[in-house]
């Protein structure tokens, strides 16, 4: 039987399919021609491509209904450009507080309220570090997730080998012998801000280095502290994986936005700068016997561990620690009332320590013991609170890691197995129950006898919170006062526009609720601040 017959007279009538020759002529011509071919090819791939990325696998019966705010492909893209306007918008669809959306073909799911919140930062399944591929901006280009950052042992909290090297730098006898090097990094960045800038006017969101300076010196290398070229060089690079944000990459990690590409040269280049520094010392020595780079070639960690541990606490330690130092010297100049008290503690707690009364207070700072750093600024650490609840209002990422659904409480939905979940921390940090108007600045709602946000499991989220908590917090808050500390001591500080001028409105403009949706979140709007130097204290 001739099952080809039917076919052919169907595709090429009866006349044609009788016709061997004809039929053969044909087929040749329009199927062997090498463009028509290119053409065909081409076509089904794009068809082919087209439907792949359309194609959504199905998904828990018991998910959270998807919202509509969502395109083709892409997703729900307003979650990336429109933080916190998009999360509204999810929350006046869904009728129990929970909603689905799609970013590229990752299912997510929102959570809100109370029970909710409590259920998303306790339970164990619900892993920090592979949600980290939603992030828009970073170092890192994950899958697959490094090794340090994967758990190892029985330990339920620091069980990486990243948080346990990380963790050790930050130990007492670790801070102590930095000590000196990170007061005189402050000390010398700040002093050189003005003959910098001799109008005085600062921008506050530009003075991030002094940051990464001592980072680099606690977590990474004495060379990049302490060497101007290689220190700058450094700069480069961090400075691109701090600021650059690619709005696609949550979405389509195939896509090579330029904003990508930039990316991953600045985390190609820390890499270098890290190699380079290693086979170094393997070959020559240093100087350096107790530097961090040094101290994790004596442990015997690998090169590439070293590596991937310096390109990733370069960043990590730095991103969110330079939003915040930026905001405290603009709280400062805005808030003078806060900035003199500031200043009293300063100069007592260096009045207890230095031996030379008349030396200036910027000499005496130097006398402070760690344990004095730590415990001797109360209107600081209430400003510091303040600060990091305003600055920590952010979708945060979640994956459960395990095949089982996990429920939502008050709700008979689930986030299912491997699947992203998010909680908006706006909705906490700005919640007028436990932050009575929370767009005012207030540090006295940390003090004892306030404290609104203890009313609810995982009130504050400042510091993370559950069983992920801050594991750098320690050094945190330490560098913090260490830095406005130092730029109190040297100057008095006033909000004002970009030519100096007085700024009368500065508070009203300052909007802790401002730029909740910008679409680059860590491109800080200007802050200017002009700088006094003080009188001998």
């Amino acid at each position: 039987m001739d099952f080809a017959s039917p076919v052919n007279e169907t595709l090429m009538g009866p006349d044609v399919a009788r016709s061997p020759a004809i039929a053969a002529y044909l087929i040749s011509d329009q199927f062997q021609s090498p463009l028509a071919l290119g053409v065909t090819t081409f076509l089904t791939a794009i068809v082919s491509f087209l439907a792949y990325q359309l194609y959504r696998p199905p998904v828990h019966k018991q998910s959270p209904a998807f919202i509509s705010d969502s395109l083709p492909i892409l997703g729900s893209f307003g979650f990336i450009t429109r933080h916190w306007s998009f999360w509204q918008g999810a929350m006046k669809e869904s009728k129990t507080g929970n909603f689905s959306f799609w970013l590229g073909k990752k299912h997510v799911v929102g959570v809100s309220g109370t029970a909710a919140r409590k259920m998303f930062y306790e339970h164990p399944n619900l892993d920090l570090v592979t949600a980290q591929i939603l992030l828009c901006f970073g170092t890192h280009f994950w899958p697959p997730i490094h090794e340090i950052f994967s758990p190892t042992g029985n330990r339920i909290r620091n069980n990486t080998h990243f948080l346990r090297t990380l963790l050790g730098f930050m130990k007492t006898a670790k801070l102590e012998r930095c000590l000196p090097s990170l007061i005189k990094d402050a000390r010398t960045e700040y002093e050189e801000l003005l003959p910098k800038n001799p109008s005085g006017v600062v921008n506050s969101p530009e003075l991030w280095r002094t940051i990464f300076r001592q980072n680099a010196r606690l977590f990474l290398a004495d060379d990049i502290a302490n060497d101007p070229k290689l220190f700058e060089r450094a700069c480069s690079h961090l400075d691109v994986t701090l600021h650059t944000f690619t709005p696609f990459y949550a979405l389509c990690h195939w896509l090579p936005e330029p904003g990508m590409i930039r990316r991953r040269l600045a985390r190609r280049g820390m890499q270098r700068i890290t190699r380079e520094l290693y086979q170094s010392r393997m070959k020559n020595g240093t100087i350096y016997k107790d530097d961090p780079l040094q101290t994790m070639i004596d442990n015997g960690d690998s090169e590439d561990y070293i590596t991937e541990f310096c390109v990733s606490a370069a960043f990590i330690t730095t991103t969110n620690a330079h939003i915040i130092v930026a905001q405290m010297v603009n709280t400062m100049a805005i808030h003078t009332d806060w900035q003199e008290k500031v200043y009293r503690e300063i100069v007592a707690a260096a009045n207890r320590h230095s031996r030379d009364k008349e030396a200036l207070l910027v000499d005496r700072l130097s006398s402070i013991p760690l344990s004095t750093w730590e415990t001797a600024f109360p209107s600081l650490e209430l400003c510091l609170e303040e600060v990091v609840r305003v600055w920590t209002s952010f979708a945060s990422g979640r994956y459960n890691a395990s095949p089982e659904p996990i429920p939502i409480p008050g709700s008979d939905e689930v986030i299912p197995g491997y699947t992203f979940a998010v909680y908006n921390s706006t909705e906490l940090n700005f919640n007028e129950k436990l932050y009575p108007r929370p767009t005012k600045f207030d540090p006295m709602r940390f003090t004892e006898g306030r404290q609104e946000y203890k009313q609810e499991p995982h009130g504050f989220f400042g510091w993370g919170t559950g069983v992920h908590p801050c594991a750098g917090m320690r050094w945190a808050k330490l560098q913090q006062f260490i830095i406005v500390a130092h730029a109190l001591a040297l100057y008095k500080w006033t909000s004002c526009d970009v030519d100096g001028k007085p700024d009368p409105y500065a508070a009203q403009r300052q909007g802790l609720d401002a730029d909740l949706d910008s679409d680059k979140p860590f491109a800080l709007p200007p802050a200017y601040c002009k700088m006094e130097p003080r009188q001998r204290a």
